[in-house]
């Protein structure tokens, strides 16, 4: 079980090496990666109400740093893609959900804290998922599942497509930031942007 213990972040920093290694101008994967993936869901899965395995993950970038990369780069990988989809999908829960369905009032200053902790994660989230190849793989894993005929397909298929659905929701629920709102109506905006590259690779029809 991973908690506030000496060893927690040291299990994550492993976890993290290995996921992979990006050298510049490729990522390459680690031997261990699946299981590296496997391990942060359940991690995930045992986060405590404070969220702070969320936040460590947060705070080291790896959806930024690494699960979109494995995501775009092994997308041929049906069950390392798959599995990080699913990995994808909860650390881009909301925030009102992975605490419980409560907003920390007031008074609760240090849940407040994580809680605007995690809201400011999941900004550089989306402002990530606007990366047009990421899209395009999202579209086209939808599409093939799509074309698949009804009676061929797998109970793995549908679980996958509601995922990416789910997934898809969640990146379009994150707040803005309070510094976009600012701009002039004549900026494009990062909602703004993510919407865009859901129509250019058709998730769009998809949805519809």
């Amino acid at each position: 079980v991973w908690r506030e213990s000496e060893t927690m972040s040291s299990e994550l920093l492993a976890t993290y090496a290995g996921l992979g290694t990006y050298d510049g101008e490729n990522y390459y994967k680690g031997d261990e990666c699946l299981a590296c993936v496997k391990d942060l869901i359940r991690a995930l899965k045992g986060d405590d109400d404070t969220c702070e395995i969320r936040r460590h993950l947060g705070k080291a970038g790896i959806l930024q740093k690494d699960l979109l990369s494995i995501l775009v780069n092994f997308s041929n990988d049906t069950v390392l893609r798959n599995n990080v989809i699913r990995l994808l999908v909860n650390l881009t829960l909301p925030a009102y959900l992975v605490f419980g369905k409560t907003y920390p009032r007031g008074k609760e200053k240090e849940a407040m804290r994580y809680f605007m902790e995690v809201n400011n994660y999941l900004r550089q989230y989306k402002e990530a998922f606007v990366a047009e190849r990421v899209m395009k793989v999202l579209g086209s894993v939808l599409g093939e599942m799509c074309k698949k005929d009804w009676h061929s397909r797998e109970d793995d298929d549908v679980v996958l497509v509601e995922r990416i659905l789910v997934l898809v929701r969640n990146i379009l629920h994150v707040p803005p930031d309070p510094q976009e709102e600012k701009r002039t109506d004549d900026d494009v905006t990062i909602h703004d942007q993510m919407i865009w590259n859901l129509h250019a690779n058709g998730i769009d029809d998809l949805l519809l």
